[in-house]
């Protein structure tokens, strides 16, 4: 029986992680789906993580660009670095 996924390796987490950093780069920085994946570590896992926020409304996907919505933005200011 394989081993389950340790909790770091969750989906949710890279998406948070994604997420985190595009909110926080804010407009000062574009990120490119290939220089997320370098950062996240996986190709795979990074578009993964951004169908799934694509999905959830929290970014939008522009040629090879991702940016946060504006309720992702929103949700940062009200509740801060603690996402």
């Amino acid at each position: 029986m394989p081993e389950p996924p340790e909790a770091v390796d969750a989906p949710e987490n890279f998406q948070c992680q994604i997420l985190g950093l595009l909110v926080w780069a804010g407009e000062d920085e574009w990120w490119t789906v290939k220089k997320l994946s370098r950062n996240v570590g996986d190709l795979i896992v990074t578009l993964d993580a951004l169908s799934a926020l694509s999905d959830a409304g929290l970014i939008h996907r522009q040629g090879k660009y991702v940016f946060p919505t504006q309720a992702a933005i929103h949700y940062h200011h009200l509740f801060g670095a603690g996402w």
